[in-house]
């Protein structure tokens, strides 16, 4: 029975459910194990022996969230720890991903960069980017968009990563953690480094003349951009903020990160 990786809560709490519906679901799936670690987002290097440098980066991404992030973090460890014991095992490790998603499409490379040197089978189930939702075709973000009632169907797409194919992919991560960018993106369909105002475009377009909701700028910017963190988004808002290019109206309340109203200066 394969670990079911995934790189997020939200799809791991599908997978959960899905345990607990009728069918085969819960015979075919393993333990479900959440890595949370942002890695499109910040510098990478190292990330594959240990994941501490990610902590601060986490950090400071989540600060709004409050405890939150203690508890993801320990959850992390936790998997990292689990990883290492299927590992020694050779335990399948099965890594849920959407191949729009920047996060997810890092994830892989650095669990095939983590596990490079050992046996124990990777497997990765390719979630459809595309879902059929009463009648309409709807595009998914991400992994997070998963529905439970999916899961049975999509594990007969799980694919067994090749020697070849875990050298590749670990390459490949080591090719992006040298170049040591803040961000890490799709570009015709490849993952590369980019500039931290790379996705800036889509916030500005997203502005209305006159004061605005931080939270609907950033529901109309993330429609566009499959797999990108409202977290990085909301950063370069507050980055903008500090630049002197918005100016709040009105700040956030606490409970209620988004809830913050903002200008063009």
């Amino acid at each position: 029975m394969a670990i079911e990786l995934t790189f997020g809560d939200s799809a791991a709490g599908a997978l959960q459910c899905a345990r607990h519906l009728p069918g085969a679901a819960k015979a075919d799936l393993g333990e479900v194990r959440p890595l949370t670690l942002a890695l499109d987002i910040g510098r990478i290097g190292g990330a594959h022996r240990d994941i501490e440098c990610r902590r601060a980066i986490l950090y400071a991404l989540l600060a709004d969230y409050g405890g939150a992030v203690a508890d993801m973090w320990a959850q992390n460890r936790q998997t990292v720890q689990r990883l290492a014991q299927a590992a020694a095992d050779r335990e399948p490790i099965r890594a849920w991903i959407s191949l729009e998603a920047p996060d997810e499409l890092c994830g892989l490379l650095w669990l095939c960069a983590h596990l490079l040197e050992t046996p124990t089978p990777i497997q990765v189930l390719p979630v459809p980017a595309w879902v059929r939702k009463e009648e309409v075709l709807q595009r998914r973000r991400g992994t997070g968009e998963l529905d439970p009632a999916e899961v049975p169907a999509l594990l007969g797409d799980t694919l067994t990563l090749s020697a070849i194919e875990r050298q590749e992919a670990a390459h490949r991560w080591h090719e992006l953690a040298a170049q040591d960018d803040p961000l890490r993106a799709l570009v015709n369909g490849r993952l590369m480094g980019v500039p931290a105002d790379f996705y800036d475009f889509c916030l500005l377009r997203a502005m209305p003349d006159g004061p605005f909701v931080e939270a609907q700028v950033l529901g109309r910017a993330l429609a566009g951009l499959p797999g990108v963190s409202d977290w990085w988004l909301h950063q370069r808002l507050l980055d903008m903020t500090a630049a002197g290019a918005l100016l709040w109206v009105r700040p956030a309340t606490g409970d209620h990160p988004y809830s913050g109203v903002l200008r063009r200066a």
